[in-house]
């Protein structure tokens, strides 16, 4: 039996090298599986990896980031 390790949004932002507030945006927008327990968040840590893993280009801080929404707005840049 594999038992999945959750680890609070705190560690799993210093991990990645990014914010909580960060990482939370990509919660929120569904990227990123996360459990809400008492007001707190968690992630799986087998999740957070394959999001780092998927990420990879990113840079530190903007991790998750992708150039360019696709709403045509001419704000975001692409690569």
């Amino acid at each position: 039996m594999t038992t999945s390790k959750h680890i609070p949004l705190d560690v799993a932002a210093r991990k990645t090298h990014s914010t909580t507030l960060n990482l939370l945006i990509h919660i929120k927008r569904g990227l990123l599986p996360a459990t809400e327990e008492q007001g707190r968040w968690f992630i799986n840590e087998a999740d957070l990896n394959a999001f780092i893993a998927e990420n990879r280009k990113a840079d530190p801080g903007e991790l998750g980031l992708h150039s360019g929404c696709g709403k045509g707005c001419g704000s975001c840049t692409e690569d």
